[in-house]
């Protein structure tokens, strides 16, 4: 929120919209950033144990090859985890935070 104030007493538009604006929008936005993150997680995120493989089968074609698309694995006390022939996609933030002025991106 700052970053956006530094922008609104500069008179400058921040992320190509008004700063004004867009500090309206982003209170708003903030509200639920708690509510769907907890929701967000509890649906992708997996925990792994220790002493496990995840393996994808590969294609032919590289481009349409195994991937874990937007899950989050939580690897926080496991020993012995081999992850091979998967594409790692991140998820998505719902509601990503801006973390420097201009334009530097905090996704949790």
């Amino acid at each position: 929120m700052a970053e956006v104030s530094a922008a609104i007493a500069s008179n400058v538009l921040f992320e190509g919209r008004n700063a004004t604006e867009y500090k309206s929008l982003l209170s708003r936005m903030n509200g639920w950033r708690p509510v769907v993150q907890n929701t967000q997680k509890a649906a992708v995120a997996f925990s792994v144990t220790s002493n496990t493989t995840i393996i994808g089968i590969p294609e032919k074609n590289p481009a349409n090859g195994p991937a874990l698309n937007g899950i989050t694995l939580s690897l926080n006390v496991a020993n012995n985890v081999i992850v091979r022939n998967l594409k790692l996609v991140s998820p998505a933030d719902c509601f990503p935070a801006p973390e420097t002025y201009p334009s530097s991106w905090n996704a949790k």
